[in-house]
């Protein structure tokens, strides 16, 4: 059976190959047609390009126009400016807040730098008070302890216990028992002794002396001095008196006036000690000459009704 007969297809610019084997065909049988097509399609594909870039161009040129166009009419939004509080930066801690505003302001701006600061404030609170409390505790003891040594030298300054004769009680040792006020636990001291008026003269002077842990002490060393310098008064005084009876002619034919000779005598143990303690400390030179200033008129140191009282002969 014979093939069946393909009609030739003319193609021409109005009718173009579709396929690419329509193209093949075409070059086979004519390439004369397949160029001048070719060429053809090129310079349509060519002119549409272009355009494509004509118009393109042109609505870019229109777009560029638009948007200075908007620039003109567009209405310039105020920001204020935003405030910053002076105390807003640079907190630290060598730099914390100072007041309470500080403090809210800083957490609301950074609280985890706020936490911080707080803790490492609320530390140094809880450590200069425990320095405080520590500062003060050793204050206080060391002014106890320099207190019993001031009471142990001079128990004369302070009240004694009185037994039912209305003499002052002792201990085991001899020692005089004094009167500890219940509020204090402190013995109780007698202001009106000759000791304890020159104690409060002493403080009277200077009272900032009571913010020295050693206060008690100092003002014992400050009061002995000034009772050997009042008892070296009355050694001079007495000395003076014996040269001016002998000046008056009260001598012997030796020209010396005679010493009153006296018997040293002590009416219990403790004013033997008692006398002995103003001997070291330089209140008198001798036991003699305690014991003429004690059987004397003239009080000198000795105050009648005043702690230490010994027994009257």
């Amino acid at each position: 059976m014979p093939e069946p007969i393909v009609p030739e297809v003319k193609y021409t610019v109005d009718n173009m190959p579709k396929s690419k084997t329509e193209w093949d065909t075409l070059k086979s049988q004519d390439p004369v047609v397949f160029a001048d097509l070719t060429q053809h399609n090129f310079d349509k594909m060519f002119r549409e390009k272009k355009e494509l870039e004509e118009r393109y161009t042109t609505v870019e040129t229109q777009r560029n126009n638009l948007t200075v166009e908007l620039e003109r009419y567009k209405v310039p939004v105020y920001t204020p400016p935003i405030e910053v509080t002076p105390n807003s930066k640079n907190y630290s801690f060598s730099n914390l807040p100072k007041t309470k505003q500080d403090w809210e302001d800083l957490m609301i701006e950074d609280p985890v730098l706020g936490t911080d600061l707080r803790t490492h404030y609320n530390n140094q609170q809880n450590q200069n008070q425990q320095s405080k409390v520590q500062n003060q505790r050793r204050f206080e003891e060391a002014q106890t302890a320099s207190r019993r040594t001031v009471q142990a030298e001079h128990p004369d300054m302070y009240l004694a216990e009185l037994d039912a004769t209305g003499q002052p009680k002792k201990d085991d040792k001899g020692n005089v028992v004094l009167k500890v006020n219940p509020a204090t636990g402190e013995p109780e001291f007698n202001p009106e002794s000759e000791k304890g008026k020159l104690w409060n003269s002493i403080f009277n002077e200077n009272p900032d002396i009571a913010f020295n842990p050693k206060a008690p002490e100092l003002m014992m060393a400050t009061m002995e001095r000034k009772l050997r310098m009042k008892g070296q008064t009355m050694v001079d005084q007495t000395a003076a008196a014996r040269q001016q009876a002998v000046a008056e002619g009260q001598v012997i034919h030796s020209g010396v006036t005679p010493p009153k000779t006296v018997k040293v005598e002590f009416s219990s143990e403790e004013e033997k000690i008692h006398a002995q303690n103003m001997i070291a400390k330089g209140v008198y030179p001798t036991l003699e000459d305690y014991v003429r200033n004690r059987d004397s008129k003239d009080t000198g140191f000795y105050e009648e009704n005043s702690f230490p009282k010994f027994t009257k002969k």
